[in-house]
């Protein structure tokens, strides 16, 4: 469902609203002369307007804007407005461009070179009935917003060459620039507090030399570090904030926060550059942003470049409904909620954000003053207000490129709050890009790592995720964030050749990855480091037990503390770590907190630990070998991964019964609980057993009762070996084993064959239980999977009759996969039954024909209503019985 939805379909509302008035105005012009603002003759009645006129220029008439008019209550312009190249200051309460009109200031080959600007003002009211809202530039229905500015090729931003000391007046810059005195610009934090950007006016510069006032009141660090052959670059931005063509709110709009706002909708154009936005948009208003394209479809030539917004009320840039605008070289300061924004319904996609820089952005502090409020416990804001993204997106098919966050209040840098719409995502679109100085200001009695709650992050992406598709944030710079570099949750999401720095956590990983990158605990840049340190690689205490995460080819720098810092209950199958190095750390490389933790670290090259590939178990852990080794400062065991198999039982969520809680008793020792992991705990039990050893399956109280009838069993290790299980089975079931393929397995005749044989199983039928054993080797790759079908003792397969009885029954082909056709053979007359069982043991075929001769005959059955799975059949008659499995595939 769209925002602001009295903004769909206001131009055929403008059009019959405003059709009639069209008309009247356009008979009631007498336009000649030359077309001048100041020029009487240019107006109906030869009188050019007055102040509180409300002024509309047909269609077909281009005025030159010559002079400054007195403030006006409104200007329509379905015809051209065009500023001459002279100072001019227009004041209105709002500006409609409609019905192929066009507002310029400048073209795109010359650009305007004078001062131009447009105060908005007005009160905060509809002004027409529209939905607008005051104080708006709007552009629609065929109408085209040209604002080309001589700021435009002006250095839009850059970074300074050299630290900067509190009371310094002057800097060097990476770039030469033609700034003037006078100019306003911005220098953005260089640690933790956001609050330390300072804004300055330039006095003199020469060349890449600029003089500022105020002096300076903090350090801003202006050095590039190279650390293992890769460069770590903290220099400080400097961003331009004047303009020479300014679009502004009036200055009542201060103390109202009902500022400007400037839209493009329904059939409008915008081609924007080298414009200040000053005191723009409308706090706790939706759709009232300094610069927004709203529901305009494909604009893949509109752009908005070199310009800057401070100041605002709302937001900075948006884009929403829109594709294949591009932002670039643009400066936002000060900004309330997020500030760069290619989102909101999720389906915007090919927008390019090259280069950008966003400095101080600001939450909204209450959640009564939420422009986007609904009814969720978490936050109150359908769009994340409470925790602001410099750049915030709902859809991840933008391309990012070059762009900077430097800075937001308890918020994030490159925020990606979904997947929206995408099914696919584009391999450019996220690259080298920069994220430093975000900030969160949690109380320590708030959870700051509660995932829909956290903020403090370079970069961080929800945990939502596309099947089978990779999203690389490729070369991100994170520096100087309370809580986290990167924040990534979900299978898929992975950031790779990142350089991470002084920031709370390097990375927070859920299911995702850390791939060859550089990670650092503290730079040569000491200013105002995070008050929090949660260690290199940390994760977040037992919320949605989902950490299944990778870290591979990741060099570790100077750390005192631990690296690998895990607080969480559980370690997904794929937690590993892969060919890490650490350089002047003396901290632990992994610890565990006080709560045991089950699963294990999979160190699978044995860079972690040191050694050989291991598994790192939580100090609770009871099934070590005599080769494991405890740590007694930081709650870990440390064990051979050769020795272990990692062990999975479960049934299929949603179309079996649950198993509930497992545990395995290693016989001659001792007991350990399986674990949950991805799916529901009732459905699904993992466990790392020590190989070459036999346990006793214990299903601790299955939730409904009775075990589901088809059970998976899967092992995984990485040398020769077996694991062995004794399962009991529910009273009045028997088992089977079947393959990957759903093919029987053959079983063997007793305990002491089975434990000569490969992959086997024996079901002792007095017992009711069924022995298991699954051997890995480097044939099968060293991993096994099969299923334990448990099937009522009516409908129970035996073998030994099958093979001793004289009857048979064979399903043979049919033409239709509606039916088959049973072949049976009977060696004497008599009696006959014939039943079909799904894997329950539920009777779904009976076939009683009574009295039959002896010899050959034929029954088709009709399985027309049956579902796609495994069945079995049985045939009884006087001289024996026989059974089999018939598969129904559609």
């Amino acid at each position: 469902m769209r925002k602001g939805l009295g903004f769909v379909g206001l131009s055929w509302v403008l059009k019959g609203k405003w059709m009639v008035l069209l008309l009247g105005l356009v008979l009631s012009s007498n336009v000649n002369g030359s077309n001048l603002w100041s020029s009487p003759s240019t107006w109906p009645g030869g009188q050019v307007p007055q102040a509180g006129q409300e002024v509309t220029i047909p269609m077909g008439q281009t005025v030159i804007l010559d002079v400054n008019p007195p403030a006006l209550s409104g200007l329509r312009i379905m015809g051209t407005l065009r500023f001459a190249e002279v100072p001019l200051h227009l004041t209105t309460d709002w500006i409609m461009v409609m019905m192929g009109g066009q507002l310029q200031i400048g073209t795109e080959s010359a650009p305007h070179m004078n001062k131009a600007r447009i105060t908005l003002t007005g009160p905060d009211v509809d002004v027409n009935g529209l939905g607008m809202g005051g104080k708006f530039i709007s552009v629609m229905d065929g109408g085209v917003l040209h604002l080309h500015g001589a700021s435009r090729d002006e250095l839009s931003w850059s970074v300074i060459e050299g630290s900067l000391s509190p009371g310094a007046t002057t800097m060097t810059l990476r770039d030469a620039c033609t700034w003037k005195a006078g100019d306003k610009i911005v220098i953005a934090p260089s640690g933790v507090n956001p609050y330390e950007a300072e804004v300055l006016t330039v006095v003199a510069k020469s060349g890449n030399n600029v003089q500022f006032s105020p002096p300076l009141q903090y350090p801003h660090f202006g050095e590039v570090q190279i650390i293992g052959g890769k460069a770590l670059d903290m220099r400080a931005e400097v961003g331009l904030l004047t303009r020479n063509i300014l679009i502004e709110g009036d200055a009542s709009s201060e103390n109202s926060v009902f500022g400007g706002h400037v839209m493009i909708m329904n059939g409008g154009h915008g081609y924007v550059e080298g414009v200040e936005f000053f005191r723009m948009g409308q706090f706790g208003r939706q759709g009232r942003y300094p610069l927004h394209w709203h529901l305009t479809g494909q604009r893949y030539d509109n752009y908005s470049r070199f310009n800057s917004v401070h100041n605002s009320f709302h937001r900075g840039m948006v884009i929403h409904g829109t594709d294949g605008v591009t932002l670039e070289g643009n400066v936002i300061y000060n900004i309330r909620s997020h500030g760069y924004v290619i989102a909101e319904d999720g389906d915007e996609e090919d927008n390019v954000v090259l280069n950008n820089l966003g400095i101080l952005i600001q939450k909204i502090l209450r959640s009564e003053d939420y422009a986007f409020p609904n009814v969720s416990f978490v936050g109150n804001s359908s769009q994340s207000e409470f925790r602001p993204g410099v750049f915030w997106m709902k859809n991840p098919n933008q391309i990012l490129q070059g762009n900077h966050a430097a800075g937001s209040v308890d918020g994030i840098g490159f925020f990606y709050d979904g997947v929206g719409t995408a099914t696919g995502i584009r391999p450019d679109f996220f690259r080298d890009n920069i994220s430093h100085s975000n900030y969160s200001y949690f109380t320590i009695t708030v959870n700051e790592r509660y995932p829909p709650l956290t903020r403090g992050h370079g970069l961080f992406m929800r945990t939502e995720a596309i099947s089978g598709t990779t999203f690389d944030f490729e070369g991100l710079t994170a520096y100087k964030n309370s809580v986290s570099g990167v924040w990534l949750e979900e299978y898929g999401q992975m950031a790779s050749g990142a350089m991470l720095s002084d920031n709370g956590s390097a990375a927070m990983l859920m299911r995702a990855a850390l791939t060859n990158s550089t990670v650092v605990y503290q730079s040569q840049n000491t200013i105002s480091p995070p008050a929090k340190r949660y260690g290199a690689i940390n994760t977040i205490p037992t919320f949605g037990r989902k950490k299944d995460h990778l870290v591979d080819g990741v060099k570790f720098y100077g750390f005192p503390e631990p690296i690998f810092s895990y607080e969480d209950s559980v370690a997904g199958p794929n937690v590993s770590v892969n060919n890490v190095q650490f350089f002047s750390s003396t901290g632990p490389r992994v610890a565990f907190k006080a709560e045991p933790m089950a699963g294990a670290i999979r160190d699978e090259d044995g860079s972690l630990t040191g050694g050989q590939p291991a598994l790192v178990f939580h100090d609770t852990y009871t099934l070590n070998v005599p080769s494991c080794v405890t740590s007694g400062v930081n709650n870990s065991i440390t064990c051979p991964m050769d020795e272990y198999v990692f062990l999975k039982v479960y049934s299929i969520f949603g179309a079996a019964k649950p198993i509930g809680k497992v545990n395995a008793n290693r016989i001659g020792g001792r007991q350990s609980m399986f674990y949950s992991y991805e799916s529901p705990e009732a459905y699904e039990q993992y466990n790392y057993l020590p190989r070459n050893s036999r346990y006793q399956l214990n299903f601790v109280a299955p939730p409904m009762g009775l075990l589901p009838s088809l059970i998976n069993l899967e092992a995984k290790g990485s040398a020769t070996g077996y694991v062995g299980m004794m399962i009991k089975l529910d009273a009045g079931y028997g088992g089977y084993l079947l393959d990957e393929y759903d093919e029987f397995v053959e079983k063997v005749n007793s305990l002491q064959q089975l434990q000569t044989d490969r992959t086997n199983y024996y079901l002792d039928a007095a017992k009711n239980t069924i022995y298991v054993n699954l051997r890995l080797d480097a044939a099968n790759n060293f991993s096994q999977k099969v299923k334990l079908l448990q099937v009522a003792a009516t409908a129970f397969l035996r073998q030994e009759e099958t093979e001793s009885s004289p009857i048979s029954a064979v399903p043979m082909p049919s033409v239709s996969d509606r039916e088959t056709n049973f072949s049976i053979y009977l060696p004497e007359a008599g009696d006959a039954l014939l039943s079909l069982f799904d894997i329950t043991g539920r009777r779904v075929r009976n076939w009683d024909p009574g009295t039959m001769e002896a010899g050959q005959h034929n029954y088709r059955m009709d399985l027309s209503d049956l579902p796609s799975g495994t069945y079995v059949y049985r045939l009884e008659a006087a001289s024996g019985s026989t059974s089999g499995k018939l598969s129904v595939i559609r």
